[in-house]
């Protein structure tokens, strides 16, 4: 399995702050609360349709 990387830019700041809020609310590393806010965006969308 291919591995990817992402990189955060200046435009991403609000959210980057949204993210680190949700983690430490969490108590989760930034990654993840990444995953799991994928992880769940992806099962509402399932759940919805």
């Amino acid at each position: 399995m291919a591995y990817k990387t992402i990189g955060f830019v200046e435009s991403d700041k609000e959210l980057i702050e949204k993210i680190d809020k949700y983690r430490k609310e969490n108590n989760l590393s930034f990654v993840a609360a990444i995953r799991k806010l994928c992880s769940d965006a992806l099962d509402f969308k399932r759940i919805i349709k």
